[in-house]
């Protein structure tokens, strides 16, 4: 079986959409706008009423949607529908404006919505789709001004569509758990259209208005799950460290706000409204993020313990999900139980050197230095685990929160004591700024599981400095 895909693209031309309904803008809508573009003549073809009817028997499609959220309540002015009471006379029935109330539906209006319909076979009526596409000129009826185009492709390649597509995909379901959608009823949708399209031209009867008839549409579920990403909590060696079930709270507090600080420097608008909350209006709350300690079930002598922690990513967040993957991702924690915090584990193997590699680092000097670079790491939470100041280097394995870049500590710390210096060592008392201590630049290497080896190497390093220097001799 050749089993075939209709999709149908529309973009609406302001980044915003005003239906009534929820979000995406229901197949209805499009099935509307399909048969409005057919009779934009004095009528359809022949052809395109097959097509339009051929559509209405198909199953819901698949819809693609962009991110979006909805906007607060805003007030529209729009005239009355009262031109016949005027007689005619479109300027004095324009005076005439009613205020209308809206929360429309926010979106980036330069990706398309797209509705993919499946069925077996080719079919000579998608073609036809296809080209009345083309004429569409509004999603369903009012302010939502649109163009459309529309293809036929195999089914695998459809399916490779909705798999890459980056936004939220909704998807038919019989239960339709969190969503509902309006979408086309078999050999009904079509023939109450145009009847309410008859009744629209023949409402003023006899000087009384009559209703139109209404369209037959069938409200059908659709749903759109959140991402679910699962963590594992371990150590550096890749084992599985359970925090204690009554830390739960602090484990989830302390992750919100590393992953925040991760996201920040890339989401400066986003990252704190929708990880932690902070300036978070009504309308973003679906769209937040969810943190979630799972703890050990299973048997009644399994300890409450968090071993994985659940990150529940909202389809139409406006953070991508693979950056949110990333911000929780490589944050091997614990919990100090004394004082109820994350303790993280950063830590990085830093060496830098004199301006010209001057053995600059006297005896005097290095004693009051150790202790002065350990303060300054202090000033930026950082630890000092291991250092050594040689003659014409300095060499430290230092801790640093996930909040920090490597770049903004170490530049911390060398601009201070360079200035420290300059005033207590080279008698500069005023307008200083240390400039001429230091050489540009840095050393840097992550550590791990090989951090043992790394304190040893810093331990020794003055006693291989100076064996290479005697062996340069020869």
């Amino acid at each position: 079986m050749n089993q075939q895909a209709l999709i149908i693209s529309v973009r609406l031309l302001d980044d915003r959409y005003h239906g009534s309904g929820s979000w995406p803008p229901s197949p209805f809508r499009l099935y509307q706008a399909l048969v409005a573009a057919a009779y934009t003549g004095s009528t359809a073809s022949e052809t395109e009423v097959a097509a339009l009817r051929w559509l209405e028997q198909l199953p819901p499609p698949v819809v693609l949607s962009q991110k979006h959220k909805q906007s607060t309540l805003t007030t529209y002015y729009v005239p009355r529908n009262g031109a016949d009471a005027q007689q005619g006379n479109l300027a004095a029935a324009a005076k005439n404006r009613d205020a209308k109330l809206d929360k429309p539906w926010l979106f980036d209006a330069r990706q398309p919505l797209q509705y993919v319909w499946f069925f077996d076979e080719q079919a000579g009526e998608a073609e036809t789709l296809i080209q009345l596409s083309e004429r569409v000129y509004q999603l369903g009826r009012g302010l939502d001004m649109a163009f459309a185009w529309a293809e036929q492709l195999a089914s695998d390649k459809a399916q490779q569509i909705i798999i890459q597509h980056a936004g939220p995909v909704f998807r038919p379901t019989p239960q339709g758990v969190s969503n509902t959608l309006d979408c086309h009823s078999p050999n009904q949708s079509f023939d109450s259209l145009v009847n309410r399209y008859r009744g629209q031209s023949k409402r003023l009867r006899k000087g009384e208005f009559h209703k139109p008839p209404l369209p037959v549409f069938e409200p059908t579920g659709y749903n759109c799950p959140s991402s679910l990403l699962l963590f594992d909590i371990q150590n550096q060696a890749g084992e599985l460290i359970p925090q204690p079930f009554t830390s739960a709270g602090y484990l989830t507090q302390r992750l919100v706000e590393l992953a925040k600080q991760r996201l920040k420097p890339h989401y400066p608008e986003y990252a704190e409204r929708y990880i932690s909350g902070m300036g978070a209006k009504d309308s973003d709350k679906a769209l937040r993020i969810r943190v979630i300690p799972l703890s050990s079930i299973g048997h009644e002598y399994t300890q409450a313990d968090i071993r994985r922690v659940l990150v529940e990513v909202p389809t139409d967040c406006p953070l991508h999900l693979v950056d949110v993957e990333w911000a929780f991702s490589g944050l091997p924690v614990t919990v100090d139980l004394e004082i109820g915090e994350i303790v993280t584990a950063c830590k990085y193997h830093v060496v830098w050197i004199p301006k010209y590699r001057k053995k600059a680092l006297y005896v005097e000097l290095r004693k009051h230095l150790g202790e002065l670079l350990k303060d300054l790491a202090a000033q930026k939470e950082c630890k000092i685990l291991e250092g050594h100041l040689v003659s014409d280097h300095v060499h430290m394995l230092i801790s640093i929160p996930p909040k920090y870049s490597v770049s903004q500590v170490v530049g911390f710390i060398k601009g201070k004591s360079a200035i420290a210096i300059a005033r207590n060592y080279m008698g500069r008392k005023k307008n200083f700024i240390g400039q001429s201590f230091w050489a540009r630049g840095y050393y840097v290497s992550t550590v791990g599981k090989d951090e043992e080896i790394v304190r040893e190497y810093i331990k020794h390093q003055e006693e291989e400095d100076r064996r290479i220097e005697q062996l340069s001799l020869f």
